[in-house]
């Protein structure tokens, strides 16, 4: 059979019992048979143990039948209708504990309740080598002296189960980089240093392993981490799944290798630096737009929130649209405050999503253009000229004139300067 989905094979005719016995008649085992015809009309028999076998028993029948089982498996084989009789026998009866004879007798028959399977269609098997490796294949077998089909084989098996293995939450260490799927959004970086900026985060994870850790811990990252802000949730497929980013973090093998690349570039004569540089964005260009592309497809995703279900004791995410994912008003899609989280550790309710005011601050309106300022004015402090202006004034008027002690003016008499029209002499301070 061949097909890329799943079908269901259709029983055709009834159940029937049938027996195996090798030819010296030693023993004798029941079997069940269901006949089953496939879409484009071919017909097999999905052969059942009558009895529970014992492993003895399984040995001897899987060695009669496997070799022509269409399905890699020992507690059921799937044959083709037409080399059934060549194989088995079928019983008269009806009963499978009358056709069970095992030598020694200390292996009583154990009835075994039969149950009608539903059986998926037998998909070609897929490729063990995968062609578009097969230049890659070329290189490590170049590289390391290993057979280039050994080479796709083992790519081809990673590929196949690359994604299941990284979803089992475990890594996938090259050496030079290290793959992990985290159940985040793909700006969640950018989302998690807005939210620490007062941690100064940035000096936080510059620092040794032990202490780094040890400073996240005080800070209580771990509620910033597992915050429902980082989830992303996609209603395509499976509706209301968890959107993943799979991290690519290379290691000091990569760089180590990068130095000797790059250094061997700076020395070539006929291209400068630069002009790798531009070479490089030249030929992956397709891929710069391939993963820019992916980029705004992850980050446009729903946003979440949580809720309880059935009757409040189960938690779920809910999605809710790019512009109700908001903190004080701030929509989360453009990230334009700065979000200090509350305290909880690894708890999707850590951050809800009306947050405390004092938590949020955010970013300044732009300042409008000014105009230019006027020059500073003059320092008449060091003035060279005698008077108290810069500036020459007519003779007399260099001067303000002040009342003697015990002398008085009228209220509302103008100060006037040296040659003052008013009554008595003026006492005057020259400038020095």
């Amino acid at each position: 059979m061949s097909g890329t989905g799943l079908v269901t094979l259709k029983p055709v005719g009834d159940v029937e019992l049938w027996y195996a016995e090798p030819e010296d008649g030693s023993w004798m085992l029941p079997l069940h048979v269901e006949w089953k015809q496939a879409p484009d009309g071919a017909q097999f028999a999905l052969v059942l143990p009558g009895v529970c076998l014992y492993q003895i028993q399984l040995v001897a029948i899987s060695g009669l039948l496997q070799t022509h089982s269409l399905e890699d498996r020992n507690d059921r084989w799937l044959l083709h209708r037409s080399i059934v009789a060549s194989l088995i026998r079928k019983a008269p009866g009806i009963h499978a504990e009358f056709y069970y004879r095992w030598p020694g007798g200390t292996h009583p028959p154990i009835p075994s309740p039969y149950h009608p399977v539903q059986l998926p269609a037998q998909a070609d098997p897929p490729p063990r080598r995968a062609e578009h490796h097969r230049t890659f294949a070329q290189f490590i077998s170049m590289e390391v002296g290993v057979p280039t089909d050994v080479c796709m084989v083992v790519l081809t098996g990673i590929q196949r189960c690359g994604a299941r293995w990284l979803l089992e939450r475990q890594v996938i260490d090259f050496g030079w980089v290290r793959l992990f799927a985290l159940p985040f959004r793909a700006n969640w970086k950018e989302i998690v240093m807005f939210k620490c900026r007062p941690w100064k985060l940035g000096s936080v994870l510059r620092e040794k392993p032990r202490l780094r850790d040890a400073l996240l811990k005080r800070l209580g990252f771990q509620r910033v981490a597992c915050s429902v802000h980082n989830v992303a949730l996609l209603n395509r497929r499976v509706e209301g799944r968890l959107d993943y980013t799979v991290e690519a973090v290379t290691t000091d093998s990569f760089e180590r290798t990068a130095d000797t690349v790059e250094s061997d570039r700076m020395k070539s004569g006929q291209t400068s630096y630069v002009g790798h540089y531009e070479e490089a964005v030249e030929v992956l260009y397709d891929r710069i737009v391939e993963a820019l592309a992916n980029y705004v497809r992850k980050v446009e995703t729903t946003w979440a929130t949580v809720r309880a279900v059935g009757g409040g004791s189960v938690l779920t995410f809910l999605s809710v649209s790019r512009q109700r994912a908001k903190v004080r008003g701030l929509p989360l899609a453009d990230l334009p405050a700065h979000i200090v989280p509350p305290l909880s550790d690894f708890n999707v309710l850590a951050e809800k999503e009306e947050s405390d005011p004092e938590l949020i601050r955010a970013q300044a309106d732009e300042v409008q253009a000014m105009s230019a300022l006027p020059p500073p004015a003059d320092d008449l402090r060091g003035c060279e000229v005698d008077g108290d202006v810069g500036e020459p004034r007519p003779t007399g008027t260099d001067g303000v004139p002040l009342l003697d002690a015990g002398e008085s003016a009228a209220t509302g008499q103008p100060v006037l300067p040296g040659d003052s029209t008013s009554d008595g002499d003026s006492s005057r301070v020259d400038p020095t």
